[in-house]
């Protein structure tokens, strides 16, 4: 045999077991992908990619998962590469496409569907796509109208009904998206997705016990269904039984500990409990078992709202008809060392004159520092200390605040507070020294959504011209209603042992019930709230019951995440802001206020 011969068999010999080799490196990456082991699959694709730079299979999934671990640029990097071989891959476009939508670029990656959709009118992965981004895009409108699209395609295919459901109850359409899954369960009851849907529309429409049972009965088929232990746990929070929420929240990680959407729903129920810091354990936890989760960015947002350093600033101008015209500027400002310590303040100047046959005018200031903690599971704590000063020459009147409160998890909760600072509202006020020293006691009980109770009790000694105790109470009983309204009844007393010439209301009894109205909106970056509460009034033993009347209004628009603009009104005539408390007495306040979180 020659030398030429022996090269040519060495060859052929090193080409057939190269081929071997690569065949076999596909075939074990590919097993991979279809086990779900995706670090070894990951390892044997980048293998099979430095060998050939042309394998369309190893850039597709290659991309595709540096897209799931949030590498987004390096993602788009591989598709592209993928489309200058195969420009007419559609698949890699729409997945693309997807990256994009991933990061943000919603606006870029619907697009580019679009482009695909010119040529391919039908391709319904492309369709799907973009029912998915105008959903995020809060575009429903045009999702449902793509869909439409879809369901006119494959009208037999379950799962383009179902999308059209679950858009129709992010639309608030309860009521056809309930007829499509009715029709959806009726020709298939064991339709695990539809009953799914359906839970979902049940706890977005308000209809938590249903929802509850619902999932309950999926759980007694399979205990360990996980969407199930999910739906539960969330009709359990939105209930407001935030201590079995929690607890059932638990209980799903026991079942798959390293489910994101549990942990995101546990960290929302402990940030509702009160327990930021608590929450910002189990979120950061969620974050790094998947950082491109949106549902645990958007909570971590929110946590992160919660214990970010903070700073804000009011003007409020207030007159009433006992001719008291007064201005306030004010500015606070919060800052926590550790997620379970901050440190507050807040100071304010004041101006204010008082008008007709005795005209008086005055200015005063003040300050307070306030360190407050929390320990587990939510108990907090509050300690301030300050001085507030009027007319240049005098002494400062001492100002401090001592306060607990039981955690904001239970259905009964309990404040307990003391303090003693300067009365000095009005001109007459500021020039009298007033100062009042009170202990105060506050209840909060949720019986069952929707309903709600609340009240406190106080016992307060003014110091002026002569001591003057004050007993005082008040109870709130109020029921959320459907949409934006909540309504209510509201009961407030107190009593003054003297009847002094001071500048504060100090009759021997007064009473004042009111019927009470709230509403509640957002509008995009706008919010908006009204109160409004009409009631009667006594104030003085033996004297007749009047009319009273109580209105509040705020606008409010957010810049951004956290930082907001907001402008307020205050109409009430209710006595008990009068020094004289005549019948016809009218108080009027104008607010400005902004809030900058950092």
């Amino acid at each position: 045999m020659t030398r030429r011969s022996v090269r040519r068999v060495l060859g052929c010999g090193s080409l057939l077991s190269l081929l071997g080799t690569t065949a076999r490196a596909q075939t074990s990456a590919d097993e991979a992908w279809r086990r779900g082991d995706l670090i070894q699959a990951e390892r044997l694709y980048s293998a099979r990619l430095a060998a050939d730079s042309t394998d369309q299979r190893a850039l597709h999934r290659l991309a595709l998962m540096r897209g799931w671990d949030g590498r987004y640029a390096e993602s788009v990097a591989l598709f592209d590469h993928l489309l200058r071989i195969a420009p007419d891959n559609v698949e890699a476009t729409v997945d693309r496409a997807r990256i994009l939508a991933w990061r943000g670029d919603l606006r870029v990656a619907i697009a580019e569907l679009d482009e695909v959709l010119a040529s391919h009118p039908t391709y319904v992965a492309a369709l799907r796509a973009r029912v998915e981004f105008e959903s995020w895009a809060g575009e429903l409108g045009a999702a449902l109208a793509t869909n439409e699209l879809i369901i006119a395609i494959t009208p037999d295919d379950p799962r383009a009904h179902r999308e059209h459901a679950r858009l129709l109850t992010y639309s608030a359409r309860y009521d056809a998206a309930a007829a499509i899954y009715d029709s959806l369960l009726g020709a298939d009851p064991a339709d695990e997705a539809a009953l799914l849907g359906l839970g979902q529309l049940l706890l977005w429409s308000g209809r938590l016990d249903s929802a509850n049972a619902l999932y309950a009965g999926l759980l007694e088929r399979n205990p360990s269904h996980l969407e199930a232990l999910r739906g539960r746990a969330r009709a359990t929070a939105w209930r407001g039984d935030l201590i079995t929420a929690e607890a059932r929240w638990r209980h799903a990680l026991t079942v798959v500990p390293a489910d994101v959407g549990a942990r995101v729903g546990l960290a929302q129920t402990l940030r509702w409990q009160g327990r930021e810091a608590a929450a910002l354990t189990v979120i950061q936890q969620a974050i790094a078992l998947e950082p491109s989760n949106k549902e645990a960015r958007t909570e971590m947002s929110w946590i992160r709202s919660a214990v970010a350093p903070r700073t804000g600033m009011s003007l409020l101008y207030e007159n009433d008809s006992d001719g008291n015209r007064m201005f306030t500027l004010a500015v606070r400002g919060a800052w926590r060392p550790h997620p379970r310590a901050e440190v507050r303040g807040e100071a304010y100047r004041r101006g204010a004159d008082r008008g007709g046959a005795a005209p008086l005018e005055r200015s005063a200031g003040g300050a307070i520092v306030t360190v407050w903690g929390q320990i587990e599971p939510g108990w907090n704590a509050a300690l301030g200390a300050g001085a507030s000063g009027g007319s240049a020459g005098t002494d400062p009147i001492g100002t401090a605040r001592v306060e607990v409160a039981s955690p904001g998890r239970y259905p009964i909760g309990v404040t307990l507070g003391a303090s003693r600072n300067a009365i000095d509202e009005t001109a007459a006020l500021i020039a009298n020294r007033i100062a009042v020293n009170e202990v105060a006691l506050a209840a909060r009980y949720a019986p069952a959504p929707p309903w709600s109770v609340g009240g406190n009790v106080s016992r307060a000694v003014f110091h002026g011209s002569e001591s003057n105790r004050r007993l005082a109470g008040r109870l709130v009983v109020s029921r959320r209603l459907a949409g934006p309204w909540t309504v209510g009844v509201s009961l407030r007393s107190l009593w003054f042992e003297k009847n002094l010439a001071d500048g504060y209301f100090d009759p021997d009894f007064y009473g004042l019930a009111e019927i009470t109205t709230r509403w509640l909106r957002r509008y995009g970056r706008w919010s908006l709230h009204a109160d409004v509460a009409p009631g009667l009034q006594q104030a003085g033993r033996g004297t007749s019951v009047k009319g009273a009347f109580r209105a509040f209004a705020h606008a409010g628009l957010t810049i951004l995440p956290g930082r907001e603009l907001g402008i307020s009104g205050t109409y009430a005539s209710a006595g008990i802001q009068s020094v004289a408390a005549s019948a016809d007495y009218q108080y009027r306040a104008l607010g400005l206020v902004g809030s900058w979180r950092f």
